[in-house]
């Protein structure tokens, strides 16, 4: 059951690999959540139990005696301390395909709620672990394993409107004007990172997917793939064009990708993070330093020049306007800001 929903989620739905992993993860914690709320033999990894069971002496242990047993089974496998408390030991191997699911009601998926939000889990995170059973049970109903789905009772929980963390406009000029690039390759790659970046708002995975086959200079744009492969053209900047050009010539590589390791591979998300982060902590009192934050800082310098949301849309990929309209709350308080600054009824 679980492998057959990663597969919808990757071929139907096309989810990227990171919501893949972050859906199968929720569901694997409801899943261990449920088989402890109706404990059986059934649900315990079998090959896990056979290699314990020598260790401890013991031909059979049944569920409860697992639990029991729980703390020298670890040990024996991990060869570490018993901790303080009992919470701190990890779970007992579950064998997720065995847990009948199917089988849960909207009360029993209440209880997990509860038991997060008493787990002190921002409810943003509980939210997104919601959505992972809505999609889920969703899921079930379309192959006929379930008639009526359990969440319908379920609702999401109130959360905060974060704004958007951005840059400065002064901050971005002294990026792209002042800002001591080394001129070797890392230099120059970190360089390229940043106006990208910056100069298209596209996203993390989108910068890394990026092929040098997708970048056509002379009609000065660059073709980008998004969440769950649509595609979209981005215009680019005359001068984002120049250094385009220039990386090209002067760091030439077999490498299919534009940004790419020092080993000619594919760049990762991480080593892209780490290039950002340390960047933007050097000219921003940015409260946020990762890669999305140039994305937000495109979308509302763009908006705060008069730019049409609809055409941010586009260019950010989002699918609806409700995902764009969020960068005019940062627009509105930088009006009222002013206002109150310059009028003199204000104050």
């Amino acid at each position: 059951m679980l492998t057959d929903f990663e597969n919808f989620l990757r071929f139907e739905k096309r989810y990227s690999r990171h919501t893949v992993i972050a859906y199968t993860t929720d569901l694997k914690q409801f899943m261990a959540f449920y088989a402890d709320l109706y404990p059986s033999e059934n649900y315990l990894d079998q090959d896990f139990l056979q290699n314990r069971l020598k260790i401890l002496g013991k031909d059979q242990l049944d569920f409860f005696e697992i639990k029991q047993n729980l703390e020298k089974i670890l040990l024996a496998q991990n060869n570490f301390e018993i901790p303080d408390s009992a919470n701190e030991l990890p779970p007992i191997p579950i064998n997720f395909e065995a847990v009948p699911i199917w089988e849960a009601m909207h009360e029993d998926i209440r209880s997990w709620i509860i038991s997060l939000a008493e787990a002190k889990n921002e409810n943003r995170s509980i939210n997104r672990k919601i959505a992972t059973l809505r999609t889920f049970y969703k899921f079930l109903m379309q192959i006929g394993q379930v008639e009526i789905t359990p969440m319908l009772k379920i609702k999401t929980l109130r959360t905060k409107k974060l704004l958007p963390a951005y840059a400065e406009e002064t901050e971005m000029y002294q990026l792209v004007s002042n800002y001591p690039f080394p001129a070797d390759f890392k230099g120059q790659r970190a360089k390229l990172v940043m106006e990208l970046l910056y100069g298209t708002g596209i996203r993390l995975s989108e910068l890394i997917g990026i092929k040098k086959k997708y970048i056509d200079l002379r009609n000065r744009n660059v073709l980008i793939f998004g969440k769950r492969g649509k595609e979209r053209i981005i215009p680019l900047h005359k001068s984002l064009v120049e250094w385009l050009e220039i990386y090209l010539r002067n760091f030439p590589s077999p490498c299919e990708y534009l940004i790419r390791t020092v080993k000619d591979e594919q760049a990762y998300s991480m080593l892209i993070y780490r290039i950002v982060h340390e960047i933007i902590v050097d000219i921003s009192n940015t409260s946020k330093q990762s890669p999305h934050v140039l994305r937000h800082t495109f979308a509302t310098h763009l908006l705060n020049k008069g730019a049409d949301l609809n055409a941010i849309k586009d260019l950010l990929g989002h699918a609806s306007l409700a995902s764009t309209q969020i960068y005019t709350h940062n627009t509105t308080s930088r009006l009222k800001e002013v206002y109150e600054k310059a009028h003199p009824k204000a104050k």
